[in-house]
């Protein structure tokens, strides 16, 4: 073989292997055994870049219902026993914030209206909003005089509004009242004055002698139990005056539906001081526009919390 014939077949030789290799490396692309950086990843699948799975829309409408994307690593954790049949778990339907503390490994303790809660205010719903109306005979001259006197009306010389109060059994309750009164003084001897200079007084009882004072009406919260009289308008003097007064007091009241109150207005004659100051309150019915010409108690409830 000649020089010229050597390197032919040399030269045929070379390109021969190259282009056994070539097909080799076609076959391998072709089985998926080969290089898949340069190959687009399909719909769903997860790469080996690092990156968090992808999410498919299927998925997320499986789990629907049960652990959404919203809930958190604590909701995650928490042990799923499964419901008896045909019952939904305990907390089914409820916000995550209102499950029981039990859940999250404290105490709870069932609701009963306690401090701060819309419930104890429903214990003394009943003195929400109370009036008592004590107006004069429909005879009596207008305008009034200055300290005037009118007669009571029907039977409106004493009134008496008698409530139960509700609340848990073996707690007692503060019950706060905003008080509204346009009223007579009355003179009571005797309990405590916690208000001060305000004609609130605990215990005690209608003082005697000088006026006589049991012919000046008194207005009065009497509580069964734990006993006691709360009364409103105690100025410590009687005379032909009328005061305008709001504030707010507190009384103690024992719960479980046993207890009462009784609100009550009491006069110890048949006629009372007019309202010759012409006092009323605004936006307060039935009175809003113009003054009574007798007398009136409206109480409204604060808040109700245990003792």
């Amino acid at each position: 073989m000649s020089i010229s014939s050597f390197g032919l077949a040399l030269v045929r030789g070379s390109l021969g292997a190259a282009l056994l290799m070539t097909a080799a490396g076609c076959e391998s692309g072709a089985d998926g055994s080969g290089d898949l950086d340069n190959r687009p990843e399909p719909s769903g699948a997860i790469g080996d870049s690092g990156e968090k799975p992808r999410v498919r829309d299927a998925q997320v409408g499986a789990d629907a219902g049960t652990k959404g994307p919203s809930r958190d690593a604590a909701a995650e954790a928490e042990p799923s026993e499964p419901s008896p049949p045909g019952e939904l778990p305990a907390d089914a339907g409820r916000p995550r914030g209102e499950r029981d503390a039990s859940a999250d490994g404290g105490s709870a303790e069932a609701p009963h209206g306690d401090a701060g809660s819309g419930d104890g205010k429903s214990f003394a719903a009943m003195l929400d909003a109370l009036f008592i109306d004590v107006p004069c005979a429909p005879s009596t001259p207008t305008p009034i005089a200055k300290m005037a006197t009118c007669q009571h009306p029907g039977t409106t010389q004493h009134i008496d509004r008698k409530l139960a109060f509700g609340g848990t059994p073996g707690t007692s309750y503060d019950v706060k009242l905003r008080v509204r009164g346009i009223w007579e003084p009355t003179f009571i001897k005797g309990g405590t004055r916690p208000l001060g200079k305000l004609p609130f007084t605990v215990g005690g009882t209608v003082a005697t002698g000088s006026g006589d004072p049991i012919n000046y009406q008194q207005y009065f919260i009497t509580v069964s139990e734990p006993k006691q009289t709360y009364w409103l308008n105690d100025y410590q003097y009687v005379a032909h005056d009328i005061h305008k007064e709001d504030y707010e007091a507190t009384f103690t009241v024992s719960g479980g539906g046993g207890a009462s109150v009784t609100v009550s207005m009491s006069d110890g004659n048949d006629h009372q001081i007019a309202n010759w100051t012409g006092d009323f309150f605004q936006g307060l019915t039935p009175y809003d526009k113009a003054p009574s010409t007798g007398q009136l108690l409206r109480l409204d409830v604060v808040s109700v919390t245990p003792h």
